[in-house]
């Protein structure tokens, strides 16, 4: 990440932060859904949810980070899922 890029985002009200989150993870979410895809793993897991920057705005801080809390621990599931398959172990869910 570019130091302009760094600046730029410190520049966002905390809302328009979450988005841009929400949205980073939701990218990753589908990088890893696509190699799951490809090593024809079974993907039962939760997909990553998008963060509603209107009705979730005046959320506490405390449910947007369990909110992303838990995209995260999906996402670390479905690497595991990857790992164990690359290893010879079958984890399909």
């Amino acid at each position: 990440m570019s130091e302009k890029m760094i600046e730029l985002y410190k520049q966002l009200n905390t809302n328009d932060k979450r988005n841009e989150l929400s949205s980073l993870i939701e990218k990753l979410d589908q990088l890893v859904n696509q190699v799951m895809i490809q090593k024809g793993i079974n993907n039962n897991y939760k997909q990553a949810k998008n963060y509603d920057s209107i009705n979730q705005n005046m959320e506490t801080e405390d449910d947007v980070l369990l909110f992303f809390y838990e995209d995260i621990w999906n996402i670390k599931s479905k690497i595991l899922a990857l790992l164990a398959h690359n290893s010879g172990g079958n984890n399909n869910g």
